[in-house]
């Protein structure tokens, strides 16, 4: 499991100890998401990543030296539910318990408002979360340098 992977599912397991009623999906699934049948959900992504170097690599030039990149991630939670009261009810009851998460390391939230959404037929409430991380990476042997080359950031079915 890659690193992103793993901040969406530590997110997933603190949503889900918030309440135990909440069924968390993802917003990039395997599988098309039919319409929810169940009272509240949530769906968490990631939206952006920002990542700045660590340590001395920088200076070392050509020197193949283990590295890591300090990265702050910024989450999308929806909060769906019925009704936009039920919306922030599920809001406060999770958000005291993201705000002090020891893994997610909250830095930064910022709540939208809630908007009928026609598709669900129910409210939704977008959180954006920024989220402070050391990603780790290894020397290569390779002469292409440091993994990964490239991300190809894909939302929303369009490749971008």
């Amino acid at each position: 499991m890659n690193e992103f992977s793993q901040i969406l599912t530590l997110l997933k397991q603190e949503l889900c100890a918030c309440d135990k009623e909440l069924k968390v999906l993802s917003a990039f699934a395997n599988l098309p998401r039919q319409n929810p049948q169940h009272s509240k959900f949530a769906v968490v992504g990631i939206q952006k990543v920002a990542l700045t170097p660590i340590g001395l690599e920088n200076y070392y030039g050509d020197e193949k030296l283990p590295f890591g990149r300090k990265a702050q991630v910024y989450l999308k939670v929806s909060f769906c539910c019925k009704s936009g009261e039920e919306c922030w009810k599920l809001w406060e009851s999770c958000a005291q318990r993201l705000i002090f998460s020891k893994e997610l390391k909250v830095g930064q939230i910022e709540c939208g408002e809630v908007s009928w959404q026609k598709d669900w037929g129910g409210m939704v409430l977008p959180v954006k979360l920024c989220c402070d991380f050391i990603i780790s990476g290894a020397a290569d042997e390779s002469p292409s340098g440091i993994h990964p080359d490239s991300f190809q950031i894909i939302r929303k079915g369009v490749i971008g």
